[in-house]
């Protein structure tokens, strides 16, 4: 073997072991213990003296620096997660995302990126509509991140157990009062009443069954629920529930009305659905401190300053009120 051979190797090996390091490190987080040197030996069949240039070089970089505990191994004491992450050559986040239209979507959407942003992570983000595809794609590796509801979390049918997920507070995914009832403005409750019902969204199934109950007077159209004010107005539907917007065009000037959920079994699963879930991959357990970075307090401020000013222009044109 040559010079130029030996070289090649020493630095594929060297990438091997800052990568392996660095993806422990990301994975159990500061003030928690990493592999030994001779586990990491043992499990990726790497010398130790390279294991050890590996961990000299991040810390020089001020990547990761550890602590020495004798028989109880090496504590992480720094993790710059960037740096690591860019250092250890890591893919891309394949991150899977709601799509775009509601204020509390937009800002989860723009926070989660902006902050992967921040901590200088190269991520790549879909628009994938339905909770239940976003986790499907998260269980089958085509997506590393998902953004999801608290609902389809409970109903999905996927073992998620292992999977690292953030709980964001309730209304953090369908803020109160932004699940409306919508109608048009001459409908009258009259006869047979074709209510619509998204059977892709386990949430929307869920809420139009709480707030229209099955009857002889109820006939459910499967409806997109994203269509529904244009379905209303093609007089294909006569009501549904529906995600408010950001709208040019306001409900009343459409020639429609809104009101809020009035039944107490509708208004119980939006409370039980409505929290937000940030889930990653239980593949990449280097997405654990990532999920830990992501900076909960200032996205749900942001969120709420959002909501606030929509609830004002809403309150302005939509013309929704109880009933």
């Amino acid at each position: 073997m040559d010079n130029r051979t030996t070289k090649v190797n020493n630095k594929q090996a060297n990438l091997v072991a800052t990568r392996e390091i660095v993806i422990s490190a990301l994975a159990v987080g500061v003030g928690n213990k990493l592999p030994t040197n001779t586990e990491f030996r043992d499990r990726y069949q790497i010398g130790i003296g390279t294991i050890q240039r590996a961990l000299n070089s991040l810390n020089e970089n001020n990547s990761l620096k550890t602590q020495s505990k004798g028989h109880l191994g090496r504590i992480v004491t720094h993790l710059d997660i960037g740096t690591c992450w860019n250092v250890a050559n890591l893919n891309p986040i394949q991150i899977a995302v709601p799509i775009s239209g509601p204020v509390e979507i937009d800002v989860l959407n723009h926070q989660v990126t902006d902050q992967l942003n921040r901590l200088n992570i190269a991520h790549a983000v879909k628009h994938i509509g339905g909770s239940e595809n976003r986790i499907s794609g998260l269980i089958d590796g085509s997506y590393d991140m998902a953004i999801v509801s608290r609902g389809v979390i409970k109903s999905s049918g996927y073992d998620l157990a292992n999977h690292k997920m953030m709980l964001l507070p309730s209304g953090s995914y369908y803020s109160k009062n932004r699940l409306v009832v919508v109608h048009r403005n001459n409908y009258k409750k009259e006869g047979k009443i074709k209510v619509a019902i998204d059977k892709k969204s386990t949430d929307h199934k869920q809420l139009t069954l709480a707030e229209f109950p099955p009857s002889e007077q109820t006939e459910y159209i499967e409806t997109d629920f994203q269509t529904i004010p244009a379905r209303l107005l093609e007089e294909e539907i006569d009501i549904g529930i529906w995600h408010v917007t950001n709208s040019p065009i306001p409900l009343n000037l459409a020639g429609l009305s809104a009101h809020y959920l009035t039944r107490k079994e509708a208004v119980e699963t939006h409370e039980r659905v409505s929290a937000a879930t940030i889930i990653v991959n239980k593949k990449r357990p280097e997405l654990n401190s990532v999920l830990n970075a992501i900076k909960i307090d200032d996205l749900l401020q942001i969120q709420a300053e959002a909501i606030l000013e929509e609830n004002r222009y809403a309150r302005a044109f939509t013309e929704i009120h109880y009933e």
